[in-house]
């Protein structure tokens, strides 16, 4: 209950860019698909939405761009 709190709370506001850092990790499938929705609506209305995801299904759904680095890339 409290990382649905956080993910919401998260996307309240009109900011332009939102940062989510792996935001369904440890959710059930079903509030999985919620966040899912609720980013995809921000996208859809302008917010520019940075995503860390280690869930390639996520990623396919959300993205319209995707980063892969290399492991032990620098991202300095």
């Amino acid at each position: 209950m409290r990382r649905r709190l956080d993910i919401a709370m998260s996307l309240i506001g009109n900011s332009p860019v939102i940062f989510l850092d792996e935001p369904t990790a440890g959710l059930d499938p079903e509030a999985r698909i919620e966040v899912w929705d609720a980013v995809k609506d921000l996208a859809g209305h302008g917010t520019t939405v940075l995503l860390t995801t280690q869930y390639l299904d996520e990623a396919e759904q959300l993205a319209d761009r995707i980063d892969d680095p290399p492991p032990g890339a620098d991202h300095r």
